[in-house]
Parts: C-alpha cells; structure tokens; sequence
C-alpha cells in the first residue's frame, strides 16, 4: 500500500470518528458542556441541541465519508435521542413499516450472495441425483423450499433469498430471462412464498395491509376474538 493510500485511510477513520462522536455522543454531553461554560444555546433547547448535533455529524459523513450507511446510521442516532422513538423515526423516513422491512431484508439478505453463499446453494441443487432429467422434481422441491422457509421466517426474507438463488440456478443451466420456464419458476416461487405466508393466520399481508390503512387514515383497525 502506498503512502498515499495510508494516509487516505486514516484520514476516512478520522472523519468516521468525527461523525459518530457528533452523532452519537455530544448530543448527550453537550448540555452539561454549554452549562459548565456558561454558553448560552438560546432558542436551541436539550432536545434541539440533540437533534443538531446527530445532523452535524451527519453532514460531516457525507461530506468526507460517503452517502448510504451514515444516512441509515443517521436514523438510529435519531431513534435514540429524546425527538422520537425509533418506530417515529422509521415510519417518518420511510412511510411506514412496510418499505423499512424490505429496505433491510434486502441488505441483509444481499449479503450471502456477497460472500458466495448463494453460489453454494447452487451447486447443492445442481449436484443432487435427484433433480438429473427431472425438471419438475427440481421446480416442486424448489417451491416447497421457499414455502417452508416463508413459514419459518417471512415471506420477505424468503422470497429475496429464493430468487437470488433461482437466478443463480438459472444462469448456470443457460436460460435466459423471458423464457417460458424462467418465468414459471419466478412465478412459481413467488406463489410458494405467499402461500406460506397465508398458512399462519397472524401474520403477513392482511397485517400489512392494517399496518399501510391505519399509518395513512390515522385510525386504529380493532381487532376483535370471534369465538366458534
């Protein structure tokens, strides 16, 4: 590595100490700091000092450090002051719970195909004798797959994780998007995740949909026990 490269990173470390201290500590030592000093914050009280605080430190991250990861870290350095609670925080940035959900399923589960985890998923299902010459083997066994883990999980995490394994699947046979059975599989597992979705009535999209009716009406859906 290069001198210059050197002291790149440790001026990138530099900044990213800036910016946490700004976000995550000074909100909460400032007021005893300004008090000791005599230093008067007028019209800025405790929680406005917090709340200017976590934005300058985010202003300096994006400025010397980058756009994506201060931007979410902003939002929990927000959550933890004494404007909102983390919920407030989420459904503010976002709309609701529903776009925060797949925002962050999305990078978590993007993660196993990072690190070549999807690729061995691949070739587990490539390598099985069950699945040689038997295309509608593989299709059921793959649908169940993704249903037992919407079951298990979700049916976000399930359907983002299945479908990156799907395509990987698919590029390594040579079918090509468009293809009559590319877009049954797609489908297929799409409709494998949704149906263990609705298999546990507690949970799923009649719960998100109360969720997206109530967050944009401002009025609570009751929920009444129906006895047989």
């Amino acid at each position: 590595m290069s001198q210059l490269s050197k002291n790149k990173s440790k001026s990138t470390y530099l900044h990213i100490i800036i910016g946490l201290f700004f976000m995550f500590i000074f909100p909460y030592i400032a007021p005893s700091i300004f008090s000791h000093t005599g230093v008067s914050t007028y019209p800025l009280t405790n929680v406005g000092l917090q709340v200017a605080s976590v934005f300058i430190g985010a202003i300096w991250l994006w400025c010397f450090v980058g756009l994506l990861w201060p931007s979410l870290l902003m939002l929990v350095a927000f959550g933890l002051t004494d404007f909102a609670t983390m919920p407030q925080v989420i459904s503010s940035a976002f709309g609701g719970a529903v776009p925060a959900l797949l925002l962050f399923s999305m990078i978590l589960f993007g993660s196993p195909e990072h690190v070549g985890a999807t690729n061995y998923i691949t070739r587990w299902f490539l390598t099985r004798k069950v699945f040689n010459n038997r295309p509608i083997v593989f299709s059921f066994i793959f649908i169940f797959a993704t249903y037992v883990m919407s079951v298990a999980v979700n049916v976000t995490p399930a359907l983002i994780l299945m479908w990156s394994v799907l395509y990987s699947i698919l590029r390594e046979l040579k079918y090509k998007p468009g293809e009559k059975y590319t877009t049954l599989m797609v489908i297929g597992t799409f409709l494998g995740a949704i149906s263990g979705q609705a298999s546990l009535p507690f949970r799923g999209s009649t719960l998100a949909i109360l969720s997206i009716f109530e967050t944009s009406s401002g009025m609570p859906m009751p929920v009444r026990h129906v006895s047989l």
